[in-house]
């Protein structure tokens, strides 16, 4: 990897005298578990909206994750979990890896319709991840 050099000043030298450190900057050697809506889909039937869609989860990471769940929410932004819908239990990713989730739920179409379906994989940081900021999707239900 790259080298980053620093100088800092060091409490035993004199202000004059500075010691400069080599940093490596290395990727953290962890699974990275992320998700992505591959389809959603709607139907109204008898005065309800059926929403079934199919979401993508990976882990892009560099070891295998261990076990964890995906938890589903309604949303009005697409940014705030909402009403939980559900969740899926999954006993563990590998390196690389990626598994297709089915989702299905029904509602009143003014209560589902215009909102969106959140999933967060790892709600409860179970798995210790290179980044915890990819472990979030959302669809628009339309």
């Amino acid at each position: 990897g790259d080298s980053t050099y620093a100088t800092c000043t060091l409490a035993s030298l004199t202000a004059e005298q500075t010691a400069q450190a080599a940093f490596t900057a290395t990727e953290a050697d962890l699974p990275d578990l992320t998700g992505a809506w591959q389809s959603l889909h709607v139907k109204e039937l008898y005065r309800k909206l059926f929403v079934s869609g199919v979401l993508k989860v990976q882990n892009i990471g560099s070891k295998s994750a261990g076990p964890f769940k995906v938890s589903y929410y309604l949303s009005d932004d697409g940014q705030t979990p909402g009403k939980f819908l559900g969740s899926a239990s999954i006993k563990g990713l590998g390196k690389g890896a990626r598994i297709q989730l089915a989702f299905a739920h029904a509602g009143s179409k003014s209560s589902l319709l215009g909102k969106y379906i959140i999933a967060i994989i790892d709600p409860v940081n179970r798995v210790a991840e290179a980044s915890e900021t990819n472990n979030f999707a959302a669809v628009k239900i339309w």
